[in-house]
């Protein structure tokens, strides 16, 4: 048998060679590898034939890529003469693939900044967050909660097999006194080991604090941008102390910024827990947050177990812990929380809405290549190569995805910077949306490379034996653009059905009662300065010589430490006598007499009176009809942490956590029987009554900063903010959408009515009108919309169970009303996109129908 030459690297040379030269180089080559297999054996002189071909292969390449370079400005001006002679072609096409590139760069910048991006610590996957979860409800559910200060010491006293630890923290609002003046800090209050829990190395200085198992001293830690600004960056002042609410706190070190976690901070200082707050009976006081790291050889889930099991055997001992359990999960994927479901939805929508924009492009460059096919079979009947045509239509479609990658950038540039002034205020990591310089440049790049790629295979669309005058017609690519343009309109229809139904469940819920006033209140959170003093009575002056100045303005005034709607949890235990030592949970506010007066909420019974201070208590109607069913609970006694109360009146339910909450269980107690340093102060009035607070705060509480208050009626707006965001989501990805699904339909249409124009010419010549035409086409288009809206509406009802989680509904359900909005929606779209190519048809001459064939 002869031997062969290797025919991938003779392919190779050959395609190099010039037709000139081929024939001699190759004959005299395979001569020599004939000679060789002689002398050596094949392997080896296949091996010298590779070798050969190596060494003529480089040469040839750099030629060839010399030949390019020097030719390829001069065919950059004339494929940017030849789009600007087809202005609307090269507008839709870089549009098209803009809005692709622009909606997968918004979306997926956001998904990627705020829940893939791993956090900035060493291993930062082993970071977890443990939650104590309450006992199981009638359908298995258990509700979430922080840990209790007695709880977190019991944490770092025990060996645990996966976690090396475990570190509290609670967000502090330090007042820094320098040169007498007050500036209120963020602060994080952390316990020893939290930043070697992170992993965090210090910018200077040491991270830890003290005499850690004993109580700490008086030091602090700067975070970076903080230290920078207050100090200038001086490693000098590591040393040093600061005035931290009248305490002289010792600067130990400086840590970088906190990037995602905890939230951002100007200090941070030791976590220390009063003896009264380390009680057993505190352990129903769950407001702690705690982290831990596993060990490397551990996974969430075994660490999640020996938690759990943990806190099930404390149920034993401890009745506030009997039938509770705990969970472990990484702290990554807990602070995104409930967003991850609208996350994985942006993603999606980023991928979908790019690789239909890419098919677009497709359908308008095939619907071009149809158009120009006379003046393209011109050119392969004088000789032009399928090599060069393919050349052409990269290079055009380079400068194309070139445009369309600088709009995409810039437009998901603003995207994204609108994106990080109105995403909720709670949703982690939204600091770096933004691509840096070295992802401009890549993101650019595939752009250009996605606008090559896809131009050339629409080019591809059309043979090249259609191309030839010998009147053959094609229908290359027509049956699957009509199944990806019936696919684009069921996206767009889920899509459309999305926002009806979110827009319907904001107004349901705008509409619904709160249970409060919140019009011409204005609210300000009050801290009472270290200069008070300590205990009960000396904060109870304060806060009733603060009211009383007020009062003697001619203010209405009340305080709340937990009032609704804005961001509190105070969520406390509390038994029925006779009960057992069955605990149960609600939030719990210390409110001043006239705070159910001023907020409009219904008491039955009496409200608080000046002058109580005895043990007694308010309960919410929602609590009263949950523990005391079918009983008046006005005079019967609750233990609140331990401690008997009378309750002495029920008042209406309010909207704490926001109108899609139920209302929660709420207990109210008298400031004058307890009492803390901070409280929310309730005003009656306009904006204007802020000023007029500052002054009499400045009088009756010397040291007191005062708040930045603002109307009640912000906290409402403020939770509506979240909603009206989803809405605006749910409506861009909408308009996205249907921007993607027109174009789809339109190059569709118009790929489908080129190909057809010599059986147009036909017919107009046979007497068809121009609005027969019109109408047959739109009756097709519309069989297509028909299609989709149907496939759209079942694949709505096979995902409604993503959908509910995603939109943060309790039933996925289409109302009459949405699905005639979408319904009309997708027709309307139908007939603005086809009407351009409809009428073109109509007009067409029939001569030039015949000519263009």
């Amino acid at each position: 048998m002869t031997p062969v030459a290797p025919r991938l690297a003779r392919a190779l040379l050959a395609r190099l060679l010039g037709a000139e030269d081929r024939a001699f180089v190759l004959g005299d080559l395979d001569e020599a590898f004939e000679a060789r297999c002689a002398a050596d054996g094949v392997r080896a002189a296949r091996r010298w034939y590779r070798r050969q071909v190596l060494h003529s292969v480089l040469p040839l390449v750099g030629s060839a890529l010399a030949d390019t370079a020097a030719g390829l400005p001069r065919e950059v001006r004339q494929t940017a003469r030849q789009l600007l002679r087809r202005p609307l072609y090269a507008a839709g096409m870089s549009g098209t693939l803009a809005l692709g590139v622009a909606s997968a760069l918004a979306l997926g910048g956001v998904a990627w900044s705020v829940w893939l991006r791993p956090l900035p610590y060493p291993d930062s996957e082993r970071l977890v967050r443990v939650w104590e979860r309450g006992p199981a409800d009638s359908i298995g559910e258990r509700d979430r909660y922080p840990v209790s200060p007695p709880l977190l010491r019991e944490l770092g006293t025990r060996e645990w097999t996966h976690f090396t630890g475990f570190a509290g923290v609670l967000r502090s609002t330090p007042e820094w006194i320098v040169d007498g003046d007050i500036e209120q800090l963020a602060g994080v209050s952390v316990s020893p080991g939290f930043f070697e829990l992170l992993g965090a190395a210090p910018v200077a200085g040491r991270v830890g604090w003290s005499g850690a198992g004993e109580e700490p001293a008086a030091e602090v830690i700067l975070t970076e941008p903080f230290w920078r600004q207050a100090f200038g960056g001086d490693p000098s002042v590591v040393g040093s102390s600061i005035d931290l609410g009248g305490v002289q706190h010792t600067i130990v070190g400086v840590v970088p910024a906190f990037a995602g976690y905890p939230d951002a901070a100007d200090v941070a200082v030791p976590l220390h827990f009063e003896a009264r707050q380390l009680g057993e009976g505190m352990r129903g006081a769950r407001y702690v947050e705690v982290i831990g790291r596993l060990r490397a050889s551990s996974t969430v889930e075994a660490g999640a177990a020996e938690f759990a099991g943990f806190l099930e055997a404390l149920g034993v001992r401890w009745a506030s812990h009997e039938g509770w359990s705990g969970e472990a999960v990484t702290l990554r994927a807990d602070l995104v929380g409930p967003f991850r479901s609208v996350l994985r939805l942006l993603l999606a929508a980023g991928t979908v809405f790019l690789a239909l924009a890419l098919v677009n492009v497709a359908g308008l460059g095939g619907a071009r290549a149809l158009e120009r096919r006379g003046e393209t079979a011109v050119r392969v009947a004088l000789g032009a190569s399928g090599t060069r045509r393919l050349r052409a239509a990269l290079l055009e479609g380079a400068l194309l995805g070139a445009v369309g990658g600088a709009v995409a950038l810039a437009g998901g540039g603003l995207l994204l910077r609108a994106a990080s002034r109105w995403l909720p205020r709670d949703l982690p990591r939204t600091e770096a949306l933004l691509p840096s310089a070295g992802q401009a440049l890549v993101i650019l790049a595939l752009a250009i490379l996605l606008g090559a790629a896809v131009v050339a295979l629409a080019d591809r669309v059309v043979p090249a034996g259609s191309l030839l005058l010998s009147g053959v017609r094609t229908t290359a690519g027509r049956r699957s653009s009509r199944a990806l343009v019936v696919g684009q309109l069921a996206l767009t229809t889920v899509l459309l059905a999305a926002g009806a139904v979110a827009v319907e469940r904001s107004l349901a819920l705008a509409a619904r009662d709160v249970g409060f006033r919140a019009e011409g209140i204005w609210t300000g959170l009050i801290a009472l300065p270290r200069s008070t003093g300590e205990g009960i009575e000396a904060r109870r002056d304060r806060w009733t010589a603060l009211l009383g100045a007020l009062e003697e303005r001619g203010l209405r005034a009340a305080l709340s430490t937990n009032p609704p709607m804005t961001r509190s949890n105070s969520n406390y235990t509390f038994r029925r006598p006779g009960g057992g030592d069955e605990s149960a949970f609600a939030q719990y506010a210390i409110v001043s007499p006239g705070y159910f007066q001023l907020m409009d909420v219904p008491v039955r019974g009496r409200a608080f009176q000046p002058g109580d201070t005895g043990p007694v208590t308010i309960i919410s109607e929602s609590l009263a009809d949950r523990f005391f069913p079918g009983e008046d609970p006005v005079g019967a006694t609750l233990t609140i942490l331990e401690e008997a109360h009378e309750i002495i009146g029920v008042a209406g339910s309010t909207a704490h956590f926001g109108p899609s909450v139920p209302e929660p269980p709420m207990m109210y107690v008298s400031y004058e029987r307890v009492n803390w340093d901070f409280a929310q102060l309730l005003v009656e009035g306009g904006a204007g009554v802020g000023a007029e607070v500052a002054s009499v705060l400045a009088i009756s509480v010397p040291g007191a900063r005062p708040p930045e208050g603002t109307l009640y009626e912000a906290h409402l707006s403020e939770w509506f903010r979240p909603l009206r965001i989803q809405v605006g989501i749910v409506g861009a990805l909408a308009l996205v959408g249907s921007l993607l699904a027109g174009l789809g339909l339109y190059s569709a249409v118009a790929f489908n009515l080129r190909g057809r124009m010599r059986e147009l010419g036909i017919r107009v010549a046979l007497g068809a009108t121009g609005a027969r035409i019109v109408t047959g086409v739109v009756r097709g288009a519309l069989g297509w919309s028909a299609a989709g809206l149907m496939l759209g509406f079942g694949l709505w009802w096979l995902g409604r169970g993503a959908l509910e989680t995603a939109l943060g509904l309790e039933r996925a359900a289409v109302t009459p009303t949405a699905a005639t909005a979408t319904a009309l929606a997708i027709l309307g779209l139908t007939v603005l996109a086809v009407a351009a190519p409809a009428r073109r048809a109509a007009s067409a001459d029939p001569l030039d129908s015949f000519r263009a064939d």
